[in-house]
């Protein structure tokens, strides 16, 4: 992975918290919905070994997220996610060489409605947030590759603790209000990659971090949803 596209990719992340993209389609009138698309599509990798919570942990201890998601009453070990169907159909089937078994699970979601007052006046301010948050995960995904390339921990944590600062601002600048979940999952999130720092950075940890904000993306974008 090339400096400058790390460079680059983290940039991006920090800016998104100044500046909104367009692409609203808000109509002016009190009583119509805002409608804000922020959708995005993770794929996430989950074992179909009985157990969530062993095997999350076996994930774990072979590199994977470890992370436990929970779906209408059932829960799913996460190994990783992915932006691209073949990206994670190619590492399931990598895992399957060696008697991994595990199966793509694809969801979608960021499209925004919003109906209230108070959601409508901050909509473009709310797609910059989530904007944001889409931001820090996509750079987490990067790490945690780099980390098993072989990226040195020096840089991995000047890295981490950017995208750390980038979260714990996110929280600061939205604690009310309609961006108050939003705001707890950042804060949360920034403890959390501050203690990550403070010790050896694995790239599993990297990937658990990564799949817990895109579950979190997901999860705090239905509360918008129709």
């Amino acid at each position: 992975m090339k400096t400058s596209f790390r460079k680059f990719s983290l940039f991006a992340g920090i800016l998104s918290v100044l500046f909104v993209a367009g692409g609203l389609l808000c109509a002016g009138a009190v009583k119509t919905a805002c409608v804000v698309d922020c959708s995005r599509t993770f794929y996430f990798l989950v074992s179909e070994e009985m157990g969530a919570d062993a095997a999350a942990e076996a994930g774990a201890l072979g590199g994977g997220a470890g992370y436990v998601m929970e779906r209408e009453g059932r829960e799913y070990a996460v190994l990783s996610c992915y932006f691209s169907l073949s990206d994670a159909q190619s590492v399931r089937d990598r895992l399957s060489e060696s008697d991994v078994r595990a199966a793509v699970r694809a969801e979608e979601g960021g499209k925004l409605y919003l109906t209230g007052f108070s959601e409508k006046k901050n909509a473009e301010r709310l797609k910059g947030c989530f904007s944001t948050l889409g931001s820090c995960i996509r750079i987490l995904y990067e790490l945690s590759a780099a980390a098993d390339e072989g990226m040195p921990q020096e840089t991995l944590k000047d890295i981490l603790g950017d995208v750390g600062g980038v979260l714990s601002r996110l929280a600061k600048e939205n604690p009310d209000g309609i961006f108050s979940d939003l705001s707890a999952c950042a804060a949360s999130a920034g403890e959390e990659i501050g203690r990550m720092s403070e010790g050896i950075v694995f790239a599993k940890d990297l990937r658990y971090m990564q799949v817990r904000l895109s579950d979190d993306y997901l999860r705090l974008a239905d509360k918008f949803s129709l």
